[in-house]
């Protein structure tokens, strides 16, 4: 009976390391373990990114703000486009954040920084807009939510 027990908590074991092990995406060209739509097939006319670390109480404050100028920014009829980047999280991380947050926009885990180095070197949190320049998205505006207003970054993004 014992040993019955003991390969039953060993079988148990080997699932949930198998589980855990499994992020729920492949990765990107570049090699990285981006999980979620990548904002770069955006048919808007600005892409808006929201980094945040679920771990940051600064992010976690600047959530409601971050939300307010989505709703704001979808009275443009899809002209901007939302994405919120997960910097340094897992896809457990990043839906945890969605879901606590109530972010109505598309959520991205970028455990290894692969977008957010795109960027140069930041803090979180952070709002950068970007507008298509020729085949490529450039950045126009940078701005902390928290400590910016969100009226004055709804009209700095605007297309």
């Amino acid at each position: 009976m014992k040993e019955k027990i003991c390969t039953l908590v060993v079988l148990l074991c080997a699932f949930w390391l198998v589980g855990c092990a499994n992020t729920g995406g492949g990765g990107t060209p570049e090699g990285g373990d981006v999980v979620g739509p990548d904002y770069r097939n955006s048919r808007a006319e600005v892409v808006v990114l929201s980094f945040f670390d679920m771990y940051c109480p600064v992010c976690q404050r600047s959530a409601d703000e971050v939300n307010e100028l989505y709703g704001m920014a979808r009275k443009q009829g899809g002209r901007i486009a939302f994405y919120a980047i997960g910097k340094n999280n897992t896809p457990m991380e990043a839906d945890t954040y969605r879901k606590r947050f109530n972010v109505p926009f598309p959520v991205v885990a970028d455990r290894q920084l692969t977008v957010a180095s795109r960027f140069g070197s930041f803090k979180a949190p952070m709002v950068i807009a970007l507008r298509r320049q020729g085949g490529d998205w450039k950045e126009f505006y940078r701005a902390n939510p928290h400590e910016t207003k969100v009226d004055e970054m709804y009209a700095r993004i605007q297309p």
